[in-house]
């Protein structure tokens, strides 16, 4: 089991917006989601293909070929969507079609391994499955769910419908409208949220030492990298700090897809809070 801990520590007096200022107003941010739905989505990686094919294509390019002319903005919350999706993979600034982006605008309509494609995608997202995982049957109305997202979720009021109307389309895109179609069993263990991930590692439930077969000391586990604990601190000036952390005793390749994943998605999270 891996846990990943990040923590940032600011000074208790370090200086406050001035509360009488009218210029300076908080903003109520909503958690992490795709800016657009599945079916936006594949249209712009459709866009992509069309003009690149399977080539990793300069970011520049791409977001041209999605229409863009910058790499910000409006730009950059399609890029973290596709992304959220599974839809793309970026690296050493160049974005080419996942394997997944591939089976859904190579193959054709009707086609399973498409089918199958596109329901990963709409199930992707972390926060559409939160909320899959709390109506398991069917999704309440509108006004329900917005009031629930709100209250419960800390979605801004502002951008709570738009949500909701890209979360029902993505739904009815891939052929997720019926609920009892989601396999919700099959999903692997939610992977941790930044909510999780402030938890101090006393709060982290740990399995129980007896439930875990016993493994000769200095003998890595097959497939994977033996380890107990491990911990990157990043020291920044001033009093910030910023602390990575993975826990357990088994850490797979196909894990490290994962843990990039979610660490680049909370970056880009704290990045949208700069605009």
């Amino acid at each position: 089991m891996l846990f990943i801990r990040k923590a940032i520590m600011t000074p208790e007096n370090a200086k406050q917006p001035d509360s009488g200022s009218k210029d300076k107003k908080s903003r109520m941010r909503s958690p992490n989601y795709p800016g657009i739905g599945l079916e936006e989505a594949v249209g712009k990686i459709k866009a992509l293909y069309e003009q690149d094919k399977l080539i990793a294509s300069p970011k520049d390019a791409a977001l041209k070929h999605m229409g863009y002319d910058k790499a910000h903005g409006e730009a950059g919350r399609v890029l973290s969507a596709l992304k959220s999706f599974g839809l793309i993979e970026e690296a050493n600034d160049r974005i080419k079609l996942s394997q997944r982006g591939i089976d859904i605008v190579v193959r054709e309509e009707g086609d399973q391994q498409r089918a199958g494609a596109l329901r990963e995608a709409a199930t992707s997202p972390e926060i559409y499955r939160q909320v899959l995982r709390e109506y398991r049957e069917s999704l309440p109305s509108d006004t329900a769910l917005r009031s629930e997202l709100i209250a419960v979720r800390k979605f801004n009021p502002n951008a709570v419908d738009g949500f909701i109307r890209d979360f029902r389309g993505t739904l009815k895109f891939s052929g997720l409208s019926d609920l009892s179609a989601v396999d919700l069993d099959s999903w692997e263990e939610e992977p941790v949220t930044e909510e999780a991930a402030i938890l101090p590692p006393s709060a982290v439930r740990q399995p129980a030492a007896e439930s875990r077969p016993p493994r000769p000391p200095g003998v890595a586990p097959a497939g994977g990298v033996s380890l107990l604990a491990q911990t990157l601190p990043i020291s920044i000036p001033r009093n910030l700090r910023v602390d990575v952390q993975v826990r357990g005793d088994e850490l797979k390749k196909e894990d490290l897809a994962k843990i990039k994943n979610q660490i680049t998605r909370w970056l880009e999270g704290l990045d949208e809070a700069f605009e």
